[in-house]
């Protein structure tokens, strides 16, 4: 069976502060140094505190988190253009019904144009039809009268 060595919090404080006079030997500007940037804190932080945080780790946290950011974005482009084109599906149909209520309202106001123009020469007719009955009750007096006459 192997072994596993551990390292005493005394030793791992020690290689980390020669690790930290290596990288300051090469410049905060150096490869190394920008590769390093906020990995000492997190060596520091786990020999303090017994943590096993990585730069690695938050990455590979990080980009799932990106990862389904981009998956819950691309379902969201997808539901937006189902929405535009079901608005657009709308909107034409508002156009046609917009289009037909304009016509029947057209042919509505036509239709009560003819029925004031049949409704006034139906009173005109209602007029001649008394002037006639009072003319067919004169002519009948008259027709009456000279029958009368003659008898």
């Amino acid at each position: 069976m192997a072994t596993i060595k551990m390292a005493t919090k005394e030793q791992e404080r020690k290689a980390l502060e020669q690790i930290k006079q290596i990288i300051a030997g090469l410049g905060k500007c150096s490869y190394i140094g920008m590769a390093m940037e906020g990995m000492i804190e997190d060596a520091e932080e786990n020999i303090e505190n017994d943590f096993a945080l990585s730069m690695k780790d938050r990455y590979e946290g990080e980009k799932k988190k990106v990862d389904l950011l981009a998956d819950d974005l691309e379902a969201a482009d997808k539901e937006i253009k189902r929405l535009k084109d079901q608005l657009a599906c709308t909107n034409r149909n508002f156009d046609d019904l917009q289009d037909n209520h304009n016509r029947l309202m057209k042919e509505f106001d036509q239709m009560r144009i003819e029925k004031f123009e049949a409704e006034n020469r139906a009173g005109c007719a209602e007029s001649k039809i008394v002037e006639l009955k009072d003319e067919i009750i004169r002519l009948k007096a008259k027709c009456f009268d000279l029958m009368e006459k003659q008898a």
